[in-house]
């Protein structure tokens, strides 16, 4: 593990209604990420209560909740001001639920089956160096944005000297000329 996911510990919610599949999920995530703090609610109320209270890097959701769809979750997730990275988890490898948890908008699905816990501690890290990379960006954007505003005005004082040493110059010139 990289020194620099070491000195900033990760907070992780994990929400799944089936308690096993919580409990056993939470484990391959410590011991995958052992420098991580990992946070495990079985209700919506939990996962309310959690969300509304913390900030968290990534959260992982059930995608089959009883009350309430894993990507209305996300979804709700992406609307807040700082949003944090969604990885969610599907019983089923149909292609149709796939298509729709990728088209609202979530970057990282994976199917419960086979080895799927041994995929959840990479598909964290990959999720986390994504969202680095965003905010990175975002604030590239912000300097050139800033950078262009002072451009423009440095472009727009340029303007009036040169109107005002065009019109300075012209003066005794067009005295030169009458002459």
């Amino acid at each position: 593990m990289e020194a620099a996911e070491r000195a900033t510990k990760e907070r992780i919610l994990v929400f799944d209604e089936k308690r096993a599949d919580l409990e056993r999920t939470c484990a391959a995530l410590a011991h995958q990420l052992p420098f991580a703090e990992v946070e495990g609610v079985a209700s919506l109320v939990d996962y309310h209560a959690a969300t509304q209270g913390r900030e968290y890097d990534v959260v992982i959701i059930e995608q089959q909740l009883e009350e309430v769809s894993g990507v209305e979750l996300m979804v709700e997730l992406k609307l807040r001001d700082r949003e944090p990275a969604v990885l969610l988890l599907s019983r089923s490898a149909d292609p149709k639920v796939l298509s729709s948890i990728y088209s609202a908008g979530n970057s990282r699905c994976i199917v419960k089956e086979g080895r799927w816990l041994e995929e959840i501690g990479p598909a964290v890290r990959h999720l986390r160096r994504i969202r680095k990379l965003e905010h990175e960006n975002a604030a590239l954007i912000a300097k050139l944005t800033e950078a262009n505003v002072l451009w423009s005005e440095k472009n727009k004082r340029l303007d009036e000297f040169s109107g005002t040493v065009a019109h300075d110059i012209r003066g005794p010139l067009g005295g030169i000329n009458m002459k």
